[in-house]
């Protein structure tokens, strides 16, 4: 499982996930890079920060947009990592 952080660094809300390690995510997007635009406009990210979580087969999983704080983010992902290994378990 992956998980991909899209954020803008002058959005103050986004500088409380920035610590990637802490969080455990694996890849930052700035949505403000142009390079990055076609992955915003794919994935549909129109709120910051928003998260997605992809399986290995790089299909989405799970999104979250606009968490309150890291908590949530961690609920999310404890639940989304549960779904990931007995999607995985199937297959």
């Amino acid at each position: 499982m992956r998980i991909v952080r899209f954020y803008a660094k002058w959005y103050k809300k986004c500088k409380l996930f920035e610590n990637k390690e802490l969080l455990g995510y694996d890849q930052d997007i700035d949505i403000d890079i142009p390079s990055y635009h076609k992955s915003v406009v794919k994935y549909q990210v129109s709120i910051i920060p928003t998260f997605i979580a992809f399986n290995n087969r790089n299909k989405v999983i799970g999104k979250l947009s606009n968490p309150i704080d890291v908590d949530e983010y961690f609920e999310w992902k404890e639940r989304i990592s549960k779904k990931w290994i007995f999607t995985e378990m199937k297959t």
